[in-house]
């Protein structure tokens, strides 16, 4: 499924796999030569839309982030998911901030004094040493992680930006098609450094988008479902068959997700009425009968495994954290364990007997079993210990 400004998504690491060693602090590393970026490589690699390419940041051998932009002087990428990092000429590598809800994009003003880089708010600041970091429009971590969702509470007025870019002097356009209903609306604010202050937004229509389009407005049937997927769509199609999106099944006995015959993504779970997929991993979506295409969850990380219930009530979804999902129209939704601060990493999960679910996860050998009651919203440890202990209890 085609999403807006993939190029700017970071691929997550998922658990374990931060480098042990050699991880950068906010302040410039001590090292002897400017160019010393610690062992870290810049490849260029196929990216995830046919056509694509992606500069990719590699530690011993490993993907760990993408260059964001690159000017003649200086490079700006990203890191471990949620990790800004700069260096150029007289200006020593250092990771200058972190954006727990990944950063989705960076620009370099042409006279490379400036930069800018996007996210939920954006940073600001000089390309020089001893730089002021600007933050604005940034939130606490904890306050919200579904960031698909519409904002409420105290990210009421928040603005997740999906593009940014470099205007003359020191401004710079930063825009959004987050939570605007259509594909085909981006609206731009324009910062400028010198004076660090905001403009006033406007609305850029793409007329082309919209008579392409399959329909202009959301049927009536679903006003009220909040995780359609067809707002984030150019087409604006509430079903894959709408959108030209199949499924068939892969030599190695999995199903795979085709969109308009080139494969995206693969099949987590599928029921009689049904079926539970992942995209471009981490775009976790589900459709059947009398349900329209929905994007539960740009899952950070990637899911695991999905469940769903034996009467085809609720499921579930596991990964860094669980999702859960009453499987009608403008259902309950719910997440859990996806706290930044305090992930709860879970591989496996199983539907048990009425509207229970088995979730099992943990590291190395450990392992923790739990069971979790979509009725009653509970989730229940049962069980530690060793894998093949918890397994053969089972």
């Amino acid at each position: 499924m085609p999403m807006k400004d993939l190029r700017n998504r970071i691929p997550s690491v998922g658990p374990g796999r931060a480098h042990p060693s050699d991880q950068p602090s906010i302040e410039a590393q001590a090292t002897p030569r400017q160019t010393d970026l610690g062992g870290r490589v810049f490849e260029l690699n196929t990216g995830p839309l046919p056509g694509s390419i992606v500069e990719s940041v590699l530690v011993d051998g490993i993907a760990q982030g993408h260059v964001m932009c690159r000017s003649p002087r200086f490079v700006v990428w990203s890191e471990l998911a949620d990790r800004v990092h700069v260096q150029g000429d007289n200006l020593p590598w250092a990771c200058v901030t972190r954006m727990w809800e990944s950063p989705r994009g960076a620009a370099i003003s042409d006279d490379e004094a400036w930069c800018v880089v996007i996210g939920l708010g954006f940073v600001a600041f000089p390309l020089r040493p001893g730089r002021e970091m600007r933050s604005h429009w940034r939130h606490p971590f904890h306050e919200r992680w579904q960031l698909h969702l519409p904002m409420t509470g105290d990210l009421a007025g928040a603005v997740m930006f999906t593009g940014v870019r470099a205007l003359s002097g020191h401004q710079f356009g930063l825009s959004t098609q987050w939570g605007l209903g259509n594909a085909w609306t981006t609206r731009e604010w324009v910062y400028d450094a010198d004076t660090d202050t905001i403009g006033e937004p406007h609305d850029i229509i793409d007329e082309a988008k919209r008579r392409q389009s399959v329909r202009p407005e959301v049927s009536a049937q679903y006003a009220q479902e909040r995780q359609l997927a067809a707002p984030f769509r150019d087409d604006r199609a509430e079903s894959t068959a709408e959108a030209g999106t199949t499924f068939e099944f892969d030599p190695q006995g999995g199903e795979r997700v085709l969109a308009r015959g080139k494969p995206v993504g693969e099949v987590l779970c599928r029921s009689s009425r049904f079926v539970v997929w992942q995209e471009l991993g981490s775009m976790v979506c589900a459709e059947g009968e009398e349900l329209p295409w929905l994007l539960l969850d740009d899952m950070y990380g990637g899911a695991r495994a999905a469940a769903i219930s034996a009467d085809q009530e609720w499921c579930v979804v596991v990964g860094c954290g669980f999702r859960v999902r009453h499987l009608r129209v403008a259902g309950a939704y719910r997440t859990h364990g996806a706290d930044p601060g305090n992930i709860l990493w879970l591989d496996e999960v199983e539907a048990l007997g009425e509207h229970r679910f088995r979730l099992r996860g943990g590291s190395g050998s450990l392992v923790h079993e739990y069971v979790y009651d979509a009725d009653s919203d509970e989730l229940r440890l049962v069980a530690s210990g060793e894998t093949d202990v918890i397994r053969r209890r089972a």
